[in-house]
């Protein structure tokens, strides 16, 4: 059994595969960053502990170089990203067991509502990322409680995505291609309701098995596995830097 410790200490730590401890000693093999406020401090800090792994959980957005500062310092350690929304597991169900759906879309249309606009624009561009759509434009109009992001990908769909400030945090995402649609509607990471995911096609329209699992939890599994893992923190900064030079419309 692998000890955890989790910096500051979290909810996370409510749900802990049976192959992790609580941690409260300052030497455990893995260790759970909070990224909810300023985390590349605390991030350097664990790293030059030397662990076998790190958790950024909920990451918002910090200056891309002083990520990458901490990302040069990073070692064999591996650093593993939690999104709220795109860590979900229903997301790489999807991606695994629906990877047509996904190739090519005409359109994505989306929202993420959470209390700070600036970060569900972050986690609307995560989402993108995870399933595997790469943004090769993008644009911001900024209002009073709310950013769009308009853009197009890199196979040419036009993008369309809300970010909204309100208590009622939620992500929801519709890809639309010309002979059907995905569409996905998340929960946070710190609720229990499961993610729910159809896909419509010419064979008719499926909803993916549900999974009860936050993406806390999964990002858990993942920085215990043995197996291959993607490092998803090089991306994090890519997406940084591309929110930052979006240009404004006015």
């Amino acid at each position: 059994m692998s000890a955890l410790t989790v910096n500051p200490a979290s909810a996370v730590t409510a749900t802990l595969p049976v192959s992790l401890s609580a941690s409260a000693e300052s030497d455990a093999d893995l260790i759970v960053i909070d990224g909810t406020t300023s985390w590349t401090e605390p991030l350097r800090a664990a790293l030059a502990r030397a662990p076998r792994g790190v958790l950024l959980i909920d990451p918002i957005a910090e200056p891309a170089d002083d990520a990458r500062a901490v990302a040069a310092e990073a070692g064999l350690a591996r650093v593993f990203v939690a999104d709220r929304y795109a860590g979900n597991p229903a997301i790489a169900a999807l991606v695994e067991r629906a990877p047509a759906a996904l190739q090519a879309p005409a359109s994505i249309t989306g929202t993420v509502v959470g209390a700070d606009r600036n970060r569900s624009a972050l986690e609307a561009i995560r989402l993108l990322r995870a399933l595997g759509l790469e943004i090769a434009e993008l644009s911001r109009v900024d209002a009073s409680g709310a950013v769009l992001l308009l853009g197009r990908t890199s196979a040419g769909a036009s993008i369309a995505l809300h970010a909204i400030e309100s208590i009622d945090e939620r992500a929801e995402l519709r890809l639309r291609s010309f002979d059907g649609a995905v569409t996905l509607a998340l929960a946070p990471a710190t609720s229990a309701r499961p993610a729910v995911v159809h896909i419509i096609d010419a064979n008719g329209a499926l909803q993916l098995p549900t999974i009860y699992e936050t993406a806390h939890r999964a990002g858990l599994r993942a920085l215990v596995s043995d197996g291959s893992h993607q490092d998803g923190f090089d991306g994090l900064i890519e997406d940084f830097e591309l929110l930052a030079d979006a240009s404004s419309i006015r």
